[in-house]
Parts: structure tokens; sequence; C-alpha cells
């Protein structure tokens, strides 16, 4: 069963104008890793047939797994590309029952080649209908450690900093939108995150979509994206997990989630 959820104004101008495709003009993909397997069928129909023949752009905005989802839907047959995703998601196997960091980050290079392929990144920055943006925590002091301890001590002061206020957040994390070229996304956080964009290349798709979902103490955190300063990148998650922002952009956003009940 799928539910529907809107606010007034979105819920007025559905109800006077029927859930058309042209209605929307962003779609948001939340982290929640495995979780997304849920939304597969769902992902497939909405991009493999209600905005099939969109012509007018659509930003597409995820922080991890969500960021893996978009960088499926900007390719140019984004169900193969969900599919491969999915295909090599489920198949990733590790040499014991608690995988290092670096065997895991190893492992999750090799699925953005399986879910790329030859043409995915071109077909990602080259697309001027679905816009893709790779939502990346820049890591500061004790989280941006690779030793375990250190890495711990730092989320936990993260945990501490959100429970008093989470504006207290951006003394450990500043927001990296790693987005397509030309890309005309406008967001505010009124918790006030120091946010910078950057062009997405050639150079740095990859790594900046491996940062989006680089789970601290599970992955490595991904070192000096091409064009962005040097430092250590993590998932978006961390700060973005709900997308706690407003999207500046006119008309209404698509945000398909899993609900638990």
């Amino acid at each position: 069963m799928i539910d529907i959820f809107a606010g007034k104004t979105a819920a007025k101008i559905i109800n006077e104008q029927g859930f058309k495709p042209e209605l929307f003009t962003s779609f948001l993909g939340a982290s929640g890793g495995p979780k997304w397997f849920t939304l597969f069928g769902l992902d497939k129909y909405i991009f493999g047939e209600f905005f099939k023949h969109r012509t007018q752009p659509l930003n597409l905005i995820g922080s991890s797994a969500g960021a893996f989802r978009s960088a499926c839907f900007a390719q140019n047959d984004p169900v193969k590309a969900i599919e491969r995703l999915a295909k090599s998601y489920s198949q990733t196997r590790y040499s014991s029952n608690k995988p290092t960091p670096t065997e895991i980050t190893t492992k999750a290079r090799a699925l953005l080649e399986d879910v790329f392929g030859d043409n995915g990144v071109t077909e990602i920055i080259n697309n001027s209908v679905f816009k893709a943006h790779f939502i990346v925590a820049k890591s500061n002091g004790f989280i941006a450690s690779e030793h375990k301890l250190i890495q711990l001590l730092g989320l936990s002061k993260s945990y501490m900093l959100n429970r008093i206020n989470r504006k207290l957040l951006g003394s450990q994390y500043e927001r990296f939108i790693f987005g397509a070229p030309n890309s005309n996304l406008s967001i505010t956080d009124s918790y006030n995150f120091i946010t910078k964009n950057i062009a997405l290349t050639q150079t740095n798709l990859k790594d900046a979509l491996l940062a989006s979902g680089s789970i601290p103490l599970v992955m490595q955190g991904i070192k000096n994206i091409a064009g962005s300063p040097p430092g250590i990148y993590r998932d978006g998650g961390i700060i973005d997990y709900h997308f706690d922002l407003k999207i500046n952009n006119p008309g209404l956003i698509l945000y398909p989630c899993v609900v638990v009940q």
C-alpha cells in the first residue's frame, strides 16, 4: 500500500491539477542503508514510467543510499542502473563476519564500477533533465580520524552536541553538495551549517558518491576529493538524514520514503 502525504499547499495543487509529473521540480532520496530495497519497485516505476518523458529539469537530491539511487536515476537508462545497484549490493560478500573499513570501502568502489558501467559518469554529468546532487559531510576534529577510538569519541561528541542544539554540529561538519554542472538548486538551512556547492566532474564524481555513503566506523573516509578543500569526507546522512532544510526552487518535491509503524 502507498500512502501520499502532502502539505496544505501541495495538497491544494494536486487536488486541482492531478498528480502530474510536471508539478515536481525536486526529488529527495534519504539515507537508510539497505532499507532502500523496499523502494526498489517504486523507483523503477517513477523513473521508468512516471518521469519517462520528462523534458524539464528535475533536481535529484540524495544523501548516502539516496545519493546512490540518484546516481542511477541520472543515467540514460535509470531502470537498468538501479537494477545493477540492487544486484551488486545484494551480492556483495566479505571475507569475514567483521570486515574491516578498508575491505568494505574497496567493495563499495567495485560496486560503483558495476553501477556506472562504461559511460555512467559521463551520462550523469551531461544529463540536462535529471540533475544529480550528492550530499556529503566534510568532517573536522576527532571525527576526521581513521582511528576507531578517536572517531568514536568524535561521534559521541556529535551525539551530545545534537542533543543540546543541532546548530552546534557546525563545529564538526560542513555540508558539501556535489551537484550537476549548471545546477539551479537553492537551499536554506535554518541551522546555518556551512554549505558549499561543488560541480560534479569526471574526476570527482565517484569519490563524491562514495563519500556520501561512507558510514563512520564502518567505512573509510574519502580524502581530498578533487575540486574540494583538503580533508576527510563522510556520509551525508550524518547531518542530512531527514533533510531538515528548505529547498527554495519553485515546484513540488517528491520524497518517497519508508514509514515504520
